[in-house]
């Protein structure tokens, strides 16, 4: 990692293949958010598993093979028992089969403190993007049930007890970002996560940030039934109204186009069970 302690570096390689504990988490999101070097190899690692993934999104300038090659030196230097080499790790990590987004998990304790999380640049990274974390109980307790990225192909399955957060990737200009969903089929009321302003729909982000986590999080059993909702997301120009936000996410939600204002439109699939 990028302070070379390799007390990190193996906390780092548990995050990738979903072993830590709740404690653990803790520990190197409190990390992360101190150091400059472990965050931008965390930043690289996200936007590497991404490409992995083949998902939508410009990569840093690197090629995909120098970021594996500088991951896996940075890694191949921390002493690791017997059972898991550095290949077997590499391996698990790229692999389909492998937790898709566990890197993501250390972001997902809510309600966010702002003396618990710092904001981290993303190093240049220009991904634009959501991700939307299902999480089971509170406190210790609470766990990650499912997760998925806006703009793949997975689905995010959640019971009504759960809660659901977002986190989001954002390209250097900065945007205005909102998040509505409404039923699959487009029948029914919109539901929406990002709230207002007195500007408009939606909040705004950041520029240049990797997996920031949004300041809200949803009870699902709140305003949800049981079914199948589109979620769109949608980084803006501007903030929206509240009919202008209705009509391009309904829009999207039918696999249309937005319309003026919004630059970039994602779409995940929500569950509630």
């Amino acid at each position: 990692m990028g302070c070379g302690k390799r007390e990190f570096a193996r906390l780092l390689e548990g995050s990738f293949l979903g072993e830590l504990s709740l404690s653990d988490w803790e520990r190197l999101r409190a990390h992360l958010a101190a150091c400059e070097g472990c965050r931008a190899e965390y930043d690289r690692q996200v936007l590497l598993q991404r490409a992995m993934r083949r998902e939508p999104g410009p990569l840093p300038a690197e090629s995909l093979e120098r970021i594996g090659e500088s991951v896996l030196a940075r890694l191949g230097a921390v002493e690791r028992g017997a059972k898991r080499s550095r290949r077997s790790w590499w391996w698990k990590a790229a692999s389909v089969a492998a937790p898709a987004a566990a890197l993501a998990l250390l972001l997902v304790l809510v309600p966010r403190e702002a003396d618990r999380f710092q904001a981290r640049s993303s190093g240049g990274a220009q991904v634009e993007g959501v991700r939307a974390f299902c999480i089971e109980g509170e406190g210790a307790g609470a766990r990650v049930r499912s997760t998925t990225d806006f703009g793949s192909s997975g689905e995010l399955r959640c019971r009504r007890s759960d809660t659901l957060q977002l986190s989001y990737s954002s390209g250097p200009a900065g945007a205005w970002l909102a998040v509505v969903s409404v039923p699959e089929g487009g029948e029914g009321g919109l539901l929406e996560y990002t709230g207002q302003t007195g500007e408009g729909q939606g909040v705004r982000i950041e520029a240049s940030r990797v997996d920031e986590p949004l300041p809200y999080s949803t009870r699902l059993q709140a305003r949800h039934a049981e079914g199948a909702r589109v979620v769109v997301a949608l980084f803006c120009e501007r903030a929206l109204s509240a009919e202008e936000l209705e009509a391009a996410a309904r829009a999207v939600a039918a696999g249309g186009e937005p319309g003026a204002g919004v630059r970039v439109a994602r779409v995940a699939r929500l569950v509630v069970e």
